[in-house]
């Protein structure tokens, strides 16, 4: 037996909002009670959903933004014009993944450090697995 409220399941927002929204509008905005957010101290987050033209998407802000109308539009306009560019995207996340992404080189240096350190710190047999090896090794 599924209780009513069940028959919907699994009814998610973005769904919902899809119905409800046209391109460019958002949803109210709520106040988020996320438990991460015990640990942001005097900071609470508010969250809205936009449909982006492409999708819905759930855009968070702080306290200060969400308060202030003329703030929340500006906030909402850039990340619009922002996902506009982007072609669905926005520019501004696609680059900081871009600029986020580990190099193989960056990689290599981290462990030789880590290895170094654990020598420091007396770590006996510290080295690279026999497995690990294998990964990190061309097959050519």
């Amino acid at each position: 037996e599924k209780a009513p409220c069940q028959e919907f399941e699994p009814l998610r927002d973005s769904v919902l909002w899809a119905t409800i929204l046209l391109p460019g509008q958002r949803s109210p905005l709520w106040k988020s009670h996320a438990r991460i957010l015990d640990l942001y101290g005097l900071n609470p987050i508010y969250f809205c959903y936009v449909h982006v033209g492409t999708e819905i998407a759930r855009i968070e802000v702080p306290e200060w933004v969400a308060q202030d109308k003329t703030e929340l539009d500006l906030a909402l306009g850039m990340m619009l014009a922002q996902v506009h560019k982007g072609g669905g995207y926005p520019v501004t996340l696609a680059e900081a993944h871009n600029q986020a992404v580990v190099t193989g080189g960056d990689r290599s240096s981290f462990f030789a450090l880590l290895e170094q350190q654990m020598i420091k710190a007396g770590l006996k047999n510290v080295g690279i697995s026999n497995k690990e090896t294998r990964k990190r090794g061309s097959i050519a």
